[in-house]
């Protein structure tokens, strides 16, 4: 009894940390959510077979877009309704992201707000000069060189865009999104683009609210129950004494 009721409090801890780390990023662009899933897990070893305690396994991730907010500012985008942006995390490696804010750096290199290389479909993407860059709703990226007459536009490079069945993606610790089986996605010409706004984060600020009460109200149950059977141990040792 001790034991089952330990075990449900420390899954609650787990399952309270993840709803506050959601409402924590409530206000982070493109961040998706986490919900903990618990189920039953039998007792292996030498006890009854009928002994089952609580396990929270992995987090999900909640797919479901969040709401696009106008910034009006050209480079930042987010992607329309399905899909992903590719991106290069600090290791190189292929992650996605729905939204970004980018901007050029010294060097004319295409990143996003935390710096990470924004990828077209043959690496990351550099740019020549340019007075003015637009951002097409296939990602295609036109520019208008430098010191050439204003009517003149040229594309340069696509923004990589694809669309991977979210049974093979796993969010990571730094809420950038990857393969399960680190592979690297082909584009999809269909995904779409939005410029001037960015995806808001899909977290629920009341239902994670929500969520953090009644795990406390449950973890409370289970200190409980562990007094309860405190209790029953003692009684139990007394009338062995009396006995």
């Amino acid at each position: 009894m001790i034991f089952t009721a330990m075990a449900g409090a420390k899954e609650l801890q787990l399952a309270q940390q993840s709803h506050m780390n959601n409402l924590s990023n409530a206000s982070s662009y493109g961040y998706r959510a986490d919900f903990s899933q618990q189920r039953a897990m039998p007792v292996f070893g030498d006890v009854l077979a009928s002994r089952v305690y609580a396990m929270t396994e992995q987090p999900q991730t909640r797919w479901t877009p969040g709401s696009l907010m106008t910034t009006g500012r050209d480079l930042d985008v987010a992607v329309r309704d399905e899909g992903w942006m590719v991106v290069a995390d600090p290791a190189g490696q292929e992650a996605l992201t729905r939204t970004a804010s980018m901007h050029t750096t010294a060097a004319r290199r295409l990143v996003t707000e935390l710096g990470y290389p924004v990828q077209g479909n043959n690496g990351s993407i550099a740019l020549p000069p340019f007075d003015k860059m637009e951002i097409g709703v296939d990602g295609t990226i036109s520019i208008i060189p430098g010191g050439e007459n204003p009517d003149i536009m040229v594309t340069v490079d696509r923004i990589k865009l694809v669309n991977p069945p979210n049974e093979v993606l796993r969010k990571g610790k730094d809420g950038l999104v990857r393969r399960i089986d680190g592979g690297v996605s082909v584009p999809d010409a269909r995904m779409r683009m939005v410029s001037g706004v960015l995806e808001k984060s899909n977290v629920n600020p009341v239902e994670e609210l929500l969520g953090i009460l009644d795990a406390a109200r449950r973890y409370e149950l289970q200190v409980k129950m562990m007094g309860t059977a405190q209790e029953i141990a003692s009684e139990g040792n007394r009338l062995l004494e009396i006995a």
